[in-house]
């Protein structure tokens, strides 16, 4: 077969795959049952975006069994999950962030989740003290957040956190 050259990349911003209301259709989901040893990489499992939104863990994250299946241990303070910049991570409508998590110990900070952009977070999930805090980075450079108290040590805990654009 005969090569094609690429195309010039598309202009203007990035294209939504569910326009409108995308609440119903997962943009990433990351069950980190595919966590082994060998590999930094957390396959995408939503299967309901056309392009494939892996997330890495830092090599000093451990692969451990979870509330159900595999999970990771984020052990250190700078430990992390991430996933690398997609052009369809476009947050100006909403995003929803869900964790299952189970903190040894819940002084200081912690990062159970985070999305990074241009060396910052453009969303973080984690625990602070004995809270759990949501913040998002708007396009604009303003920062919104929330947080809940009562997290306690050594048990599972589901957590969601919902920013609807507004």
């Amino acid at each position: 077969g005969s090569m094609v050259p690429p195309g010039p990349p598309p202009s203007g911003p990035p294209q939504r795959f569910c326009p409108g209301d995308c609440s119903s259709s997962p943009l990433a989901l990351w069950t980190f049952d595919d966590c082994r040893g060998l590999s930094t990489a957390l396959a995408d499992t939503a299967f309901s975006s056309p392009i494939s939104h892996p997330a890495f863990r830092a090599v000093s994250v451990a692969c451990v069994a979870g509330i159900e299946g595999a999970a990771v241990k984020l052990a250190g303070d700078d430990d992390v999950v991430y996933s690398p910049d997609q052009p369809d991570y476009v947050f100006d409508q909403g995003l929803t962030v869900a964790a299952w998590f189970k903190p040894d110990r819940v002084p200081g900070t912690q990062n159970i989740v985070r999305k990074r952009l241009d060396g910052s977070s453009s969303f973080v999930l984690a625990i602070d003290g004995k809270k759990v805090a949501f913040a998002v980075k708007l396009a604009g450079g303003k920062t919104v957040g929330v947080s809940a108290s009562g997290l306690g040590a050594g048990k599972f805990t589901h957590v969601a956190a919902t920013y609807d654009g507004k």
